[in-house]
C-alpha cells in the first residue's frame, strides 16, 4: 500500500510538472513564432503583424500583407512610398534590392538622355563645303557673323548670299520686315558697299514735307 501510494504522489508531481512546463513555454513559442517564421523564409507583415507579409516598401523596406495595411503604414509614418534613388546605401546594406534599383535608375538615365539628344537640333556640320567656309570666313572679314540653318529648311535654299572673287565683293539676301504692319520686302543680291538707306528708300514712300 505504501509503495501504491509513494508511486501515485510521485506520478501527480509528474503530471504537474509537465503542465507547468506546458504554460511556460506557450508564451515562448508565441514571442519566438516571427523568428521560426523568419527562419522559414516566411516574414509577418509589420503592421497587423498577423498575416504572412507578401509586399516590401521601396522607401522605408517595412513589410505589408495587403494594400489595407500598405495603406495604414503611409498614413502613420507619412512615407511616400517612393525609394530616394540619390541616397546613400553603405555597402553592408548594399543588397539585390538595391542593385535592382541602381539598375532601373541607370536605365531611366538613359532613356532620358536618348530622348534628349532625338529632340535636339542636329549640330551643322563641321566639315562643310569650300564654298560655305569662303562665306564664312568674308563675313567675319566684313564684321558679321555668319550661321548657316540645316540643309533643307526653306530659310537655307531662298538664301542668295554669294561672295565674288574676282570682285572681292559680297552680296548679301537682305529681307526687311515692316513691324506690325506685316509687310515683308525682300533684296537678293544687294552689294556690300551700297549704304543702308540707298536701299530702304526703294521700299519706302519718302515724301520731302
Amino acid at each position: 500500500i505504501g509503495i501504491g501510494i509513494g508511486i501515485g504522489v510521485i506520478f501527480i508531481k509528474w503530471r504537474f510538472h509537465l503542465s507547468a512546463m506546458a504554460a511556460g513555454s506557450s508564451g515562448e513559442v508565441e514571442v519566438h513564432r516571427e523568428e521560426v517564421d523568419a527562419r522559414k523564409g516566411k516574414a509577418l507583415c509589420e503592421e497587423c503583424s498577423t498575416a504572412e507579409a507578401k509586399y516590401t516598401c521601396p522607401a522605408c523596406g517595412e513589410k505589408t500583407c495587403s494594400l489595407k495595411c500598405c495603406k495604414k503604414h503611409k498614413e502613420r509614418t507619412q512615407c511616400t512610398g517612393k525609394r530616394d534613388v540619390t541616397k546613400y546605401v553603405p555597402m553592408d546594406a548594399f543588397g539585390e534590392r538595391e542593385l535592382l534599383s541602381d539598375i532601373s535608375f541607370l536605365d531611366g538615365v538613359k532613356r532620358a538622355r536618348d530622348v534628349a539628344s532625338k529632340g535636339r537640333p542636329i549640330p551643322p556640320r563641321k566639315d562643310l563645303p569650300p564654298f560655305m567656309k569662303t562665306l564664312r570666313f568674308q563675313a567675319r572679314k566684313r564684321g558679321v557673323r555668319l550661321l548657316f540653318m540645316q540643309p533643307g529648311m526653306k530659310r537655307r535654299r531662298e538664301n542668295s548670299s554669294a561672295y565674288n572673287r574676282p570682285k572681292d565683293q559680297f552680296s548679301w539676301r537682305i529681307e526687311w520686315h515692316f513691324g506690325k504692319t506685316g509687310v515683308v520686302k525682300t533684296d537678293s543680291r544687294v552689294e556690300d558697299g551700297v549704304a543702308v538707306r540707298d536701299i530702304l528708300c526703294k521700299h519706302l514712300d519718302v515724301r520731302a514735307d
